[in-house]
């Protein structure tokens, strides 16, 4: 089996291989290979969001966490005062956590995520 460091090497190899390639033979445009190059390695760890210590889902819980609590803060800057945007940032966060918690509640390993639909989303 897998282990993290074994999926995001083999992503990144294979992503950066078929990038390069892809934007050599001018079947891309070279200046978007960096970003093939970024979505293929993200592709590739992906299907293990669902084991519940993967390394994936923590980094992704965290960034979401925080972008979604900056965004609703955010829109509210001169709305609300610093204490109640303080209040917005804490709830939103805490949102994208409880998701989270269900997330891993909900998902088996191996299971609806390591799909072939789930692949092509």
């Amino acid at each position: 089996m897998a282990n993290f460091a074994t999926h995001i090497n083999v992503a990144a190899m294979t992503s950066g291989i078929s990038a390069i390639l892809l934007g050599y033979t001018n079947i891309i445009d070279k200046d978007n290979t960096f970003i093939y190059f970024v979505a293929g390695t993200i592709g590739g760890i992906l299907p293990d969001i669902d084991h519940n210590k993967a390394i994936p889902l923590k980094i992704m819980q965290f960034f979401f966490a925080n972008l979604f609590a900056f965004i609703m803060s955010y829109s509210f800057v001169e709305v609300y005062p610093i204490l109640n945007l303080i209040a917005i940032w804490i709830f939103s966060y805490l949102f994208v956590v409880v998701f989270f918690k269900l997330f891993k509640k909900l998902t088996t390993h191996r299971g609806i995520i390591h799909s072939i639909p789930c692949a092509f989303l």
